[in-house]
């Protein structure tokens, strides 16, 4: 249990708001806009995989009928404020059925918790499956083994009427799995003149542009990567475009 995503998940709007993803949703669309064919009947079916509290699928309820799927239920009922639109559901992205095949599917930085392989080739194929013919998956991961550099970190501080909080990020390589690597955080949180502390460690996988293409591959997918992409090349982020 991540307490990022459970018990202090009420931290995330502030932590990291919806109007901090705004670049990334531009990103996305302009993914889409770029490589979905198919013309469907009213708005594009989107699901979001790891959608977390939905702060990049707020920005993409306009355009498409959008699905929230995350394994925290705190993490959704964050999502449900900011997407009342959207249907959520609690399930793995391993095993999750929608119920319905998408034109796009869509997992960013939580992929990142597919810590081996096997995780991430079942993410991928069961992602790939509940695709209409024609419709994409994209996968974003926040590292590939190639961008990935160690003991990087981040700190900062938000603060509203009721709380302050502190809080710093660093992730390492876990040195006996080069597929993985440790997100480490620290909280402070001052509320009503009282300061108390969390601490939260989150494993992650870590893996190759040459993996990442071939699981994709192998769910039946024409991929690309965006970064090679010439009209994409202002992405903010790295990742993967597959069409099935």
């Amino acid at each position: 249990m991540h307490k990022l995503y459970h018990e202090l998940a009420y931290l995330w709007p502030m932590l990291s708001p919806p109007e901090d993803y705004e670049p990334e949703a531009i990103a996305i669309q302009s993914v889409i806009d770029r490589f979905l064919k198919s013309d469907p009947q009213g708005k594009p079916l989107l699901a979001e995989m790891g959608a977390g509290g939905g702060h990049t699928l707020s920005h993409l309820t306009e355009s498409f009928d959008c699905t929230a799927v995350d394994i925290a239920d705190p993490m959704l009922v964050n999502c449900s404020l900011v997407c009342p639109d959207a249907v959520t559901m609690n399930g793995d992205m391993r095993t999750v059925d929608l119920g319905r095949l998408m034109d796009i599917v869509l997992i960013h930085d939580a992929v990142d918790y597919m810590q081996t392989p096997e995780d991430a080739r079942a993410a991928i194929n069961n992602a790939a499956r509940q695709l209409k013919p024609g419709g994409l998956l994209i996968v974003a991961p926040t590292y590939t083994t190639e961008s990935f550099e160690d003991d990087q970190s981040i700190s900062d501080e938000h603060q509203d009427k009721q709380i302050k909080v502190a809080f710093t990020s660093k992730v390492i390589r876990v040195t006996d799995n080069r597929n993985q690597f440790l997100m480490q955080m620290v909280f402070d949180i001052t509320e009503d003149g009282n300061t108390a502390s969390y601490t939260d460690e989150h494993r992650c996988g870590l893996f190759g542009e040459f993996e990442w293409l071939g699981w994709m591959r192998e769910a039946g997918l024409k991929v690309h990567l965006v970064d090679e992409i010439e009209e994409l090349d202002d992405m903010p982020w790295h990742g993967f475009v597959g069409i099935k």
